[in-house]
């Protein structure tokens, strides 16, 4: 089989939500600051895929788990698994949660189906996880799923070269320069966890490594670097695109929310909702590995041999991952700090801790490698404190910002500036009421002349009454159409 169909499924496992943020991550670092970081993020992702491979072929193992059970022996094997496990499901309840954010007010509009909110979410999400994302879980071979990885990320590239066309036509704009910001050192601590973890794809980095034919280290490095630097590519369009397209105003957590509804934006989000759903297996495949290993407790690491799940665990496994994270998706849709807490610790552990501390372990004292290790490990200890420690005060401060699954913002209420049909008004002629107001009554002192206006004495003069009748008309004309816009 050609690199080309291991790299596609490498890059499929790694691009997902995170995607969304990239803007709001430049929007809060700066341009090239977020630029630099992302570019960090990718370098460090192919140092740890690189150990990780490294230490499976000196120790012979082919699975995160027998390199945790020959490292750390069955504690530390645990300790791994249950990671594994729960950075999996937390991120399979992420994609449900952004499925159900995504398609429903798209599929409402063109079918005009008038459920409930919850109801048509539940429905849409039900239906995905049976006819999509349970068959697509239930294939053995990771290698089937290339088609729907290119597929998959055709769509993101599409999605890509449409923000940066939004960004041209932006980009010669003068208003946008004010509005610029090239450098913000106070993001880094909150946005660098979301680049690292964009990278991970440790886990299913070595169920690639199982089932390639021939996993030499030149091979594998060069289907890690393709798929990195793909993403990266990636990445780094959508950031700059979105950030140049929406900066003006704000640029939301979710990129698409900023996008005014039309034809277009509806369906780029029931686009990126299929591609979210067809990504389901890249998460199945190793979170069931590690649960079939964590109730099986072998008790020694195989030796150049496969993962194999017999037929009767591999079914229950596989409906159990679909449907738990399912049910938790449509009851708990509001477990952004747990899910956020889980991805951060969870994922900087398996994506850098973990892979240079079995690099470690399995290497002797004079492999040139170590120091890249040590280094590796450090930062991984960084990221794991910073983005705890930054996920638990944005949860903790007083302004009342609700947020989603993967921890960015949830967007802001828009304004009336937001909405063009409010644009078809007639202004309202301030200074004319004004004028007149300050005119009532003559220069007295109880009519108070000119720039001393006294409305309070003539309640019932016919320029007040005509200005408030003009007001109120106004303001109704408002309300009927806000009326109309939300209808």
């Amino acid at each position: 089989m050609r690199s080309w169909v291991w790299t596609a499924n490498l890059s499929n496992s790694i691009v997902g939500v995170s995607v969304l943020a990239m803007p709001f991550c430049i929007q809060q670092c700066g341009l090239v600051l977020g630029l630099l970081l992302l570019l960090f993020s990718s370098t460090l992702t192919k140092w740890s895929c690189g150990l990780l491979i490294r230490a499976a072929q000196i120790s012979r193992r082919s699975s995160y788990e027998a390199l945790a059970l020959s490292t750390f022996g069955p504690l530390g094997k645990s300790i791994v698994e249950v990671s594994i496990i729960g950075l999996q499901l937390g991120t399979c309840i992420a994609f449900y949660v952004i499925i159900g954010d995504l398609a429903p007010p798209t599929i409402a509009r063109i079918t005009g189906l008038s459920w409930s909110p919850f109801v048509l979410r539940a429905v849409i999400l039900c239906v995905a996880a049976v006819l999509i994302v349970l068959p697509l879980g239930m294939l053995r071979d990771f290698a089937n799923l290339s088609t729907i990885s290119v597929v998959s990320l055709s769509f993101y590239i599409c999605f890509m070269l449409y923000l940066l066309c939004l960004a041209l036509s932006n980009i010669f704009s003068s208003n946008l320069w004010p509005h610029l910001s090239l450098w913000n050192i106070n993001g880094v601590f909150k946005c660098l966890p979301i680049f690292s973890l964009a990278f991970s794809c440790h886990t299913q980095l070595l169920i690639i490594y199982d089932a390639h034919p021939d996993p030499t280290l030149n091979k594998m490095n060069s289907i890690i670097s393709d798929a990195v630097n793909l993403t990266g590519l990636l990445y780094g369009s959508v950031a700059l695109g979105g950030y140049l397209t929406f900066c003006i105003d704000h640029v939301e957590g979710d990129v698409l929310s900023n996008f005014y509804p039309s034809l277009i934006s509806q369906f780029m989000k029931l686009c990126f909702a299929l591609s979210v759903v067809v990504s389901f297996p890249m998460m199945i495949f190793p979170c069931r590995v590690s649960i079939n290993s964590l109730i099986s407790q072998m008790p020694r690491a195989p030796i150049e041999a496969p993962v194999h799940i017999p037929q009767s665990k591999f079914i229950p496994i596989t409906i159990f991952i679909t449907f738990v994270t399912l049910t938790v998706a449509i009851l708990l849709p509001e477990i952004e700090m747990v899910l956020a807490l889980t991805g951060a610790t969870a994922g900087s552990l398996i994506s850098f801790i973990y892979p240079a501390t079995i690099f470690l372990s399995v290497t002797h004292s004079r492999d040139e490698h170590r120091n890249t290790a040590k280094a590796i490990m450090g930062i991984g200890l960084v990221i794991l404190m910073a983005s705890t420690v930054s996920i638990l005060v944005s949860n903790m401060d007083d302004t009342g910002d609700k947020r989603n699954a993967v921890g960015y913002p949830w967007p802001q209420p828009k304004t009336a500036d937001s909405f063009p049909a409010l644009k078809n008004l007639m202004p309202i002629d301030v200074d004319e009421p004004v004028n007149a107001l300050e005119n009532v009554g003559g220069a007295d002192d109880k009519g108070g002349g000119a720039g001393d206006s006294h409305v309070e004495h003539y309640p019932d003069h016919p320029v007040v009454e005509e200005a408030s009748e003009r007001v109120q008309s106004r303001l109704e004309q408002v309300f009927v159409h806000l009326s109309n816009i939300c209808q």
